[in-house]
């Protein structure tokens, strides 16, 4: 396969008709990443750590029409609304601001995206007890939850790392098997039963300017975590404070990637995982609150955990350990941590041979004028697509090629005005479209 050159790539990232530049957030649609910076060489998984996140990015809200508007209610209601905006093709559920209560589990349904009014004044209230279980459960594709707060009903516990409230254990959001392009973006999760987020074999999910904070139960047997045990998770620009652990673990766990967060809590990689998991770029300070045992990266701390597998990488971070008289720990900018070991030896191996271009996730953000690539009233439909394409407004037969969000070349062939391009052996996600002519046409495979 061929790669496309940067500057024409970065057509795709054309999806607003406003004339000029722009600039593009990490985890929206369209984001690129520099060619040129990728390391082949030594680093090959860069390019699957490109992957992380939603496939083709958080759909903007423009993109989503509303669906359902509801004002407060319980669990029932929020659940009622969601299966109708299913029902209707999916789109998204708006809940107007007020208090909602969560008295029983809450299920996401695919393609249904439920948006707060705003996040300060949309608050839904985890009143359910009980020894496990969860508030929101996902186990489904293509859905999120946005601009909202939820929150526990006992006020603000304590950094007690015991189990405070046992009859309490319920997580708020459990992102489990079968979950694939879903997201939190600007959710606020606070003074939880359980874990504010925790996932298992899970795939391309994004997590984005989220705040972390509190749990009532940070006893052993994995409570009170913020827990990645999925694969291809983007974490970027959250806050997380005030639990027993950010975990990085288990069997199903490979290529996340934790970039540009501001965190309190301990980055841990807690019990094996599947490896290629990334942490760069977050500010760190470990709350004062904190034992002196707790560090900006760990190791497993259990003697019944296993090691990490030693492909994992720590790269140009900013700790402080607060909790250890303010020591700058992991913040050589000149080395790649590895964690190989358990806390009870030397967890961390490091080494010097860094990335080319100075990261390992070279995102681009910057987006051209729409006038750059002017399609002269050639359009793609249907647009989502799903098996098939067609290109209307063609003059005669046409040479293309498909590329996808990260320029490389898919597809190729010759066509003609309406004629069916075939994507079945295409990947749900962002791609576009280049003619021979220089016209370029962005579209979603579904």
């Amino acid at each position: 396969m061929k790669t496309i050159n940067t500057y024409l790539f970065l057509a795709f990232l054309i999806l607003s008709s406003s004339k000029g530049f722009s600039q593009l957030r990490v985890g929206d649609p369209g984001v690129t990443f520099y060619e040129d910076k990728f390391d082949d060489t030594n680093y090959p998984e860069m390019r699957e750590w490109a992957k992380a996140g939603v496939v083709g990015g958080i759909p903007f809200l423009s993109t989503s029409p509303i669906k359902k508007t509801i004002d407060a209610t319980d669990s029932n209601g929020i659940n009622a609304a969601i299966t109708d905006v299913a029902r209707q093709g999916g789109g998204q559920l708006v809940l107007n601001n007020g208090n909602y209560t969560i008295d029983s589990r809450i299920n996401m349904k695919s393609k249904v995206r439920v948006v707060g009014e705003s996040q300060s004044g949309v608050v839904l209230n985890i009143t359910m007890q009980g020894t496990s279980g969860e508030a929101i459960r996902f186990g489904v594709q293509n859905a999120g939850i946005e601009n909202m707060t939820i929150q526990g009903v006992y006020g603000t516990p304590s950094m007690r790392m015991s189990d405070q409230k046992p009859n309490y254990l319920i997580n708020a959001v459990y992102m489990g098997g079968g979950t694939k392009n879903c997201w939190l973006d600007k959710v606020k999760i606070i003074n939880v039963g359980n874990c504010p987020f925790t996932s298992w074999n899970s795939n391309h999910i994004t997590i984005r300017d989220c705040h972390f904070e509190g749990s009532w139960n940070k006893g052993s047997g994995g409570h009170g975590y913020f827990q990645i045990a999925g694969s291809y998770t983007l974490i970027y620009n959250t806050f997380v404070t005030r639990l027993r652990h950010i975990t990085i673990q288990r069997q199903y766990c490979h290529h996340n990637v934790f970039y540009q967060n501001n965190v309190e809590q301990d980055f841990n990689f807690h019990d094996s995982n599947a490896g290629y998991n990334l942490v760069e770029q977050n500010i760190s300070r470990l709350n004062p609150e904190l034992n002196t045992q707790y560090h900006s990266m760990m190791g497993p701390w259990s003697i019944q955990h296993q090691d990490p597998p030693g492909t994992d990488a720590i790269f140009r971070n900013d700790c402080i350990e607060r909790n250890n008289n303010d020591n700058v720990t992991f913040s050589d900018p000149n080395l790649v941590y590895i964690p190989v070991r358990h806390e009870n030896s030397i967890p961390f191996d490091t080494h010097s041979v860094l990335p080319k271009g100075g990261t390992f996730y070279p995102v681009n953000l910057t987006t051209l004028s729409t006038n750059t690539f002017d399609t002269h009233n050639i359009t793609a439909f249907p647009n989502p697509a799903q098996n098939y394409i067609s290109l209307k407004g063609l003059k005669g037969h046409t040479n293309y090629k498909i590329f996808d969000i990260i320029g490389t070349e898919m597809a190729s062939g010759n066509i003609t005005n309406s004629e069916k391009i075939n994507l079945q052996n295409l990947s749900v996600g962002l791609y576009l479209i280049k003619l021979e002519n220089g016209n370029v046409i962005k579209f979603l495979k579904q």
